[in-house]
């Protein structure tokens, strides 16, 4: 092996708050909600990775880019303000996986730390004091089984808690349905599974099938051919993009995608979605046809950035084209509601809680959403991000309150202050010092509770890699687009 071995980190695609203050104000269990059948129902999570919300009910060409998804939504419980806790996949998962914010469960970082010359690295993973939702269903007599496909979040750093069976699997989408169905095929009811699709993520590498969907691809100059080649594989455009965006670069060495190079980009993105538009779809049936006793729920760890702020990819802001997820639960036999009330990811595990008639977690820091039949009460929800790597040095967190949003970082103590509801959104920031004062407040408030939870007490749990498991993770980052490798003689 190499005597230097030289890491680009270019978290271009990875990509909280509330402890005390939630649990002073989050709601009591009811005991009015019951499940709607003898028989308690099987729990099936589906996390599309990278999915923003806007692509349920897009059109490309005047096609719906995800027509059964759509269709599905109509007749299920749709939330259009679905919010992550975080802007890239390990926090985010977390959180969904925990019912806490990030800096409660304190799983931040990818790879958390690189000693380049004992040729190590240090990982954050799932601590075991955390009740994971595997180990609460199966207090309830659930049987857990998990399928994914993101190396971040695979069993050896601690998802695997509560799962009977649980595997990271590399392949596209189809493939790990066929897993996920395999596992519960002679499973007697209630089972839960998760299902983490990766399709959407880059590289953006739709199946043969899909590649006229929508139509042809835009022309691309000969400079953009370059650029889109290197920017959909998360090489040489994101990389630079990235470094220059945090302002660890003067300069950008690569030359900005023309109009048309970006359209062509967010085109591969859209195939992709239409690819796990059927996948998704035919999963869920095939779940149907065995056991129609299910709950389905829908969401996404993080969306993606496609220069709405001159930014490509995730992780390294907390924009709405990151925060704003999917959320969509089926409940069975049970009337279709749509509320725009923004809800985060964390509301997850308390809805269950309450639908099953189960105790909750006093970790728990989100609340139940089947109040949502009578109108839900607007409260604020947070964003975080502090990348993959802490020497990065990216500390924002962002909340969301009554059509306004506050980002605040936390390394300068600087801030910005939209209007949601205007016309320009994030696109401009207001000056309205009162409402940004009142965020500001409740945003400082709401780190300062989490910091003082008493899951953070024993801090984040960390385990170091060497040699060939090293190398194996490298490569595994590598071919998503979270490092860019170079190994020097």
């Amino acid at each position: 092996m190499s005597n230097r071995i030289g890491i680009v980190v270019a978290l271009l695609l990875l990509a909280g708050a509330g402890g005390l203050f939630y649990l002073l104000n989050r709601p009591t269990v009811s005991t009015v909600a019951q499940p709607v059948s003898a028989g308690r129902p099987n729990i099936v999570l589906i996390v599309v990775d990278t999915l923003r919300a806007d692509r349920i009910d897009a059109l490309r060409a005047d096609e719906a880019v995800m027509p059964q998804l759509s269709a599905w939504a109509k007749g299920s419980w749709t939330f259009t303000q679905g919010h992550t806790s975080a802007s890239w996949t390990k926090p985010a998962v977390t959180s969904i996986l925990t019912g806490m914010y990030p800096e409660t469960h304190q799983v931040q970082f990818g790879v958390r730390r690189r000693f380049l010359d004992e040729q190590r690295m240090q990982l954050e993973i799932l601590p075991e004091r955390l009740e994971s939702m595997a180990e609460w269903l199966a207090k309830a007599g659930y049987r857990s089984f998990g399928v994914q496909g993101n190396h971040h979040i695979q069993p050896d750093y601690g998802f695997n808690q509560g799962f009977e069976q649980y595997v990271y699997q590399n392949g596209i989408g189809g493939a790990l349905s066929d897993t996920a169905l395999s596992f519960i095929k002679d499973v007697e009811e209630p089972f839960f599974v998760y299902i983490q699709y990766m399709d959407p993520h880059a590289p953006y590498t739709a199946p043969d099938a899909y590649q006229n969907a929508f139509g042809p691809l835009p022309e691309l100059s000969e400079p953009d051919t370059t650029l889109v080649d290197q920017a959909q594989w998360g090489a040489t455009y994101y990389i630079d993009q990235f470094f220059f965006k945090l302002g660890l670069r003067e300069e950008r060495d690569t030359k900005h995608l023309s109009e048309s190079g970006r359209e062509y980009i967010r085109h591969l993105y859209d195939r992709e979605c239409r690819y796990t538009d059927d996948v998704v779809h035919d999963f869920m049936e095939r779940i149907r046809a065995k056991d129609p006793n299910t709950i389905f729920i829908l969401t996404s760890d993080h969306g993606e950035e496609f220069w709405e702020h001159d930014s490509v990819g995730h992780s390294k802001t907390v924009y709405q084209e990151l925060l704003n997820v999917p959320f969509i639960i089926e409940f069975p036999n049970t009337a279709p509601l749509v509320s725009h009330t923004p809800v985060e990811t964390i509301d997850i595990l308390p809805t269950l809680s309450e639908y099953l008639g189960l105790s909750p977690n006093p970790f728990w820091q989100g609340r139940s959403l089947l109040m949502a039949r009578d109108g839900l009460e607007e409260r604020p929800v947070f964003g975080h991000t502090r990348g993959s790597f802490p020497e990065l040095g990216l500390y924002l967190q962002s909340v969301r309150h009554d059509g306004y949003k506050l980002v605040k970082d936390f390394n300068t103590d600087q801030t910005v202050f939209y209007h949601l509801d205007s016309p320009s959104g994030e696109q401009e920031t207001v000056d309205n010092p009162e409402k940004e004062a009142e965020l500001l407040a409740i945003l400082d408030e709401h780190r300062a509770a989490m910091l003082t939870h008493p899951a953070t007490d024993e801090g984040p749990e960390v385990i170091t890699l060497e040699d060939d498991d090293m190398m194996e993770t490298i490569r595994a980052l590598e071919a998503i687009g979270y490092i860019g490798f170079d190994e020097e003689e």
